[in-house]
C-alpha cells in the first residue's frame, strides 16, 4: 500500500494527463497569440478609418490638406553623435495661412492630453515639422484641438540665419569705420 496512484497500471492514466496538460498549454499559448494579434489588426484598421475621416472633418471645418503621412528626418545628438530619426505625422494642414501637423487619435485614451505618449508626440512634431501649431483630432469626441506648449520653442533656422548675417553686417561696418 505504498503508493496506489504509482502502480504500473495508474503510470499510462499519469502520462495521457501530462500529454493532455501539455497540449492544452501549447493550445492556448497559440490562441493567445492569434488573439493578440487580431486586436493589433483591429486597432490598424481603426487607426485607418480614422484617419479618413479625420481629413473629411478637417476639411468641412476649412483645413486644407497638405500632406498625409509625410515622413520627416529629426536631428539628434546622443553623447557628441549627431543621429537622424525619422518621424511621421498624420496629416500637413492649413488654415488662415497657418501650417499645422495634425495628430489623428482614436479610443478613449489616446486622444486625452493626460496621455504621456500623446504629449510627447504632439511636442515632438511642434519642434520638428516646420508648422505653426499642432491639431489633435478626437476621432471619438469629433473634435479638432489646437495644442500648444508655451514653454516649448522651435528654432526658425531662416531667423537666426537672418540674425548672423545682421551681426557680421554690423561688426564689418563698425570694423570699417574705425
Amino acid at each position: 500500500m505504498e503508493n496506489e496512484l504509482l502502480t504500473t497500471d495508474n503510470t499510462h492514466l499519469w502520462l495521457m494527463a501530462i500529454v493532455i496538460a501539455a497540449l492544452g498549454a501549447a493550445l492556448f499559448s497559440r490562441l493567445s497569440i492569434l488573439m493578440l494579434r487580431h486586436r493589433i489588426q483591429l486597432r490598424g484598421l481603426r487607426a485607418q478609418r480614422g484617419e479618413i475621416e479625420a481629413v473629411k472633418m478637417l476639411k468641412n471645418e476649412g483645413y486644407r490638406i497638405l500632406a498625409t503621412q509625410p515622413e520627416q528626418a529629426w536631428p539628434v545628438v546622443c553623447d557628441g553623435e549627431s543621429q537622424s530619426v525619422r518621424l511621421r505625422v498624420d496629416l500637413i494642414v492649413s488654415r488662415d495661412n497657418k501650417r499645422y501637423a495634425a495628430d489623428v487619435k482614436t479610443g478613449a485614451i489616446a486622444p486625452r492630453l493626460q496621455t504621456a505618449a500623446t504629449r510627447r508626440q504632439l511636442l515632438e512634431y511642434s519642434l520638428a515639422y516646420d508648422v505653426d501649431g499642432v491639431l489633435l483630432v478626437d476621432m471619438e469626441k469629433r473634435e479638432v484641438r489646437e495644442i500648444e506648449f508655451p514653454g516649448a520653442q522651435r528654432c526658425d533656422h531662416a531667423s537666426v540665419e537672418r540674425l548672423v548675417w545682421m551681426s557680421a553686417s554690423c561688426f564689418l561696418c563698425c570694423a570699417y569705420w574705425l
